[in-house]
């Protein structure tokens, strides 16, 4: 039997930003988005199952008008609870009920210095405002982290992103590469090549030296990279209906929010318990059913490919395949030769990259790697500033 650990709860796909990499295309709210007692009711379903863990996201989840309500909800009923957000024009409602909700942490999204993260976020005052939130938090003692989606032009600046980091009092900083859905595929953002993923280690390995605030790296980035005779970001494979799920605004039930095709869909909280779903021997087959002769490309030749299961489900998906990461860069990934014997069977779906007809329109995406399971937060009791 699997344990339900973690959930990211999609409350409302409004949005106050129009960003250029958002898997989600947010700004205006789903059709039908779940109602306050619809939420309780799930957020019941959540306990019952034992979750540990739930991270509130949006569009912008401070949008929807229960979110502090079902966030203390959460909380008070032992389930570490904490938000995403973009941290802009926050009123000081918005600041009166980040206090209310007991939250353990909020992670506030920022995708470069001011320039860039100006220019992504398609508001001048983007990172003015950042700033402005993060001295507003640390003022009511809400422990603060940050989530940056590296993009191409990213890279170069990130070692100054990490002492603007340090300075705001940010206490742990997540780096995930940007995927190629929603907004980002829509807009042709360059991806990041395997030489890009050889500069941003460089970067980590020589910020991690500073040691002001500690940088984690998301599971898209690639595994078990060796730098100082050190292995970075060991990997043991995707955690979605493992012991993940991601929810949307309307109830759906998917392994990872970001695994945006329909057919990623277990069912939908409106029709069925989430406990049915959870325990059917059919939920989330793609990962409940992996056998390591499913990888493919490179990652059929690797070494460690039976550990880290071919990576993140969500990021592969828009790269070619479900089962291959293409721009890892693992230690292990030298070998030439297919170390697992071809499959009896198909795996239950390899959907590869290209035009996703099936998607609703706007794109029924989610949002992409930088909001979403992957963060790291802080969950213990709230820090003295």
């Amino acid at each position: 039997m699997y344990q339900l650990k973690s959930c990211v709860w999609e409350l409302t796909k409004t949005c106050n930003m129009r960003c250029l990499h958002c898997g989600s295309q947010a700004g205006e709210g789903r059709e039908n988005e779940l109602s306050e007692p619809e939420a309780f009711h799930i957020a019941d379903q959540l306990i019952d199952l034992g979750c540990e863990r739930v991270t509130l996201i949006g569009g912008e989840v401070t949008l929807c008008p229960y979110w502090s309500r079902l966030a203390r909800y959460l909380s008070d009923n032992g389930i570490i609870c904490d938000i995403v957000t973009n941290g802009y024009q926050k009123t000081e409602q918005d600041f009166l009920d980040f206090q209310d909700s007991h939250i353990v942490s909020a992670a506030i999204s920022i995708d470069g210095t001011e320039e860039l993260h100006n220019t992504i976020r398609g508001r001048k005052d983007a990172f003015e405002e950042s700033e402005r939130f993060c001295r507003r938090m640390a003022e009511i003692k809400i422990p603060l982290t940050a989530v940056t989606t590296i993009t191409k032009r990213c890279v170069k600046v990130l070692g100054a992103m990490y002492d603007w980091m340090a300075e705001h009092e940010i206490l742990a900083w997540q780096w995930q590469q940007v995927t190629m859905m929603g907004n980002a595929r829509d807009n042709r953002l360059p991806s990041l090549e395997a030489e890009d993923i050889e500069k941003v280690f460089d970067f980590y390995t020589t910020l991690s030296h500073k040691k002001k605030l500690p940088i984690i790296l998301g599971d898209n980035l690639g595994y078990y990279v060796e730098r100082e005779g050190k292995l970075l970001h060991t990997f043991h494979g995707c955690a979605a209906g493992l012991s993940a799920i991601g929810l949307d605004s309307k109830g759906n039930v998917r392994g990872c929010a970001s695994l945006c095709d329909k057919r990623y869909i277990e069912g939908n909280l409106r029709e069925v318990s989430l406990k049915e779903i959870w325990e059917s021997s059919e939920s989330f087959a793609y990962n409940r059913k992996f056998v390591p002769n499913w990888l493919t490309g490179k990652c059929l030749t690797c070494g460690m490919g039976a550990d880290c299961a071919g990576g993140c489900r969500s990021f592969n998906l828009y790269q070619g395949s479900l089962y291959e990461h293409s721009n890892c860069i693992c230690k292990y990934n030298i070998t030439g030769k297919m170390l697992y014997p071809s499959a009896h069977e198909e795996p239950p779906m390899v959907l590869t990259a290209g035009p996703l007809p099936y998607l609703d329109k706007p794109c029924d995406a989610y949002p992409c790697i930088h909001e979403r399971e992957h963060i790291l937060l802080y969950a213990g009791p709230p820090l003295p500033r």
